[in-house]
């Protein structure tokens, strides 16, 4: 019969090769996945308390809104006046930051109230405006992430200036 004699250097070595492979072939076949998702809810409830604050408040325009202000001869697009009113409100309530999501890059049909917003932002010395960034296609040599190649939508130039900051809303 035929032996083979491997050393124990030799037996290690491909040990501590095949380990990692075994690993990296069954996260990439997803037979992990199984386990991850059955465990997830036992990990959340088992971890310690996650510090909140309580002073974040986000104001969502969801369908509920939108039926109020069509009741009130609004519809969509929301007219520019009402988040011009709602920046009033924040600011006069000292809200330290505000972030809209939502890119006002062309004129409205109402430039009294595209006016109305810029003024609004403009005297309230903390709100943020978005942009789009353009993303490349796959992620730079050696890296992960996408990169921004430049701009696809940026806040009207008038409104740009008149904020705060502006802040990208990609999400990949």
């Amino acid at each position: 019969m035929f032996k083979i004699k491997i050393s124990k250097k030799t037996l290690r070595q491909v040990i501590s090769a095949a380990i990692p492979a075994i690993v990296i072939l069954a996260s990439y076949f997803n037979i992990f996945e199984t386990f991850e998702l059955a465990t997830l809810d036992l990990r959340f409830k088992t971890r310690p308390l996650q510090k909140t604050v309580d002073d974040v408040v986000i104001i969502e325009i969801a369908e509920d809104t939108l039926k109020q202000i069509d009741q009130i001869g609004g519809g969509w697009p929301i007219d520019r006046a009402f988040y011009a009113q709602m920046v009033d409100i924040l600011t006069e309530y000292d809200a330290r930051a505000i972030v809209f999501d939502i890119l006002f890059s062309q004129n409205s049909q109402n430039p009294i109230s595209d006016e109305e917003l810029i003024v609004s932002v403009a005297n309230s010395d903390r709100t943020y405006m978005p942009a789009a960034l353009r993303l490349s296609d796959a992620p730079a040599k050696g890296g992960v992430f996408l990169q921004a190649t430049g701009y696809e939508s940026r806040p009207l130039s008038e409104l740009g200036d008149a904020c705060k900051g502006i802040g990208h809303i990609n999400v990949v």
